[in-house]
């Protein structure tokens, strides 16, 4: 699981190994070594749904696609909630609803949202 989580390497440099510390709020570990440690463990617990809030902001670039390419691995199968002010990590969706002032404003795939929404159009441009 940690392989595929991307942080078994990370876990791996430290002197304890998977018996290191992780420390108070995670310190002894980046924001994304920690959220990729985080998606082994949903990983572990192999539950049909998930509920995603953020899960790559605040990261660097490196980071993000690290994060990244463990949520793909951790979101096969499984139905996914993912709330995200990042477009990148929208383009995988099979479905997308666009909310605006606590609403609903629209719903489709990417493409359709792309295609056919203007919010959804703005916020692809604020990559």
């Amino acid at each position: 699981m940690t392989k595929k989580a991307n942080c078994y390497d990370c876990i791996m440099s430290k002197p304890e190994g998977f018996n290191e510390d992780v420390g108070l709020d995670g310190s002894n570990f980046s924001g994304g070594q920690g959220q990729c440690i985080s998606i082994a463990r949903a990983m572990l617990r192999d539950a049909d749904y998930l509920l995603l809030d953020e899960a790559t902001s605040n990261l660097d670039v490196i980071s993000e696609a690290m994060v990244t390419e463990a949520l793909n691995h951790l979101m096969e199968n499984k139905t996914t909630i993912m709330i995200a002010h990042n477009y990148a990590a929208t383009q995988n969706a099979d479905n997308i609803i666009v909310m605006r002032d606590g609403r609903i404003e629209a719903s489709g795939t990417p493409g359709e949202m792309l295609a056919h929404n203007e919010y959804y159009q703005l916020f692809s441009k604020n990559l």
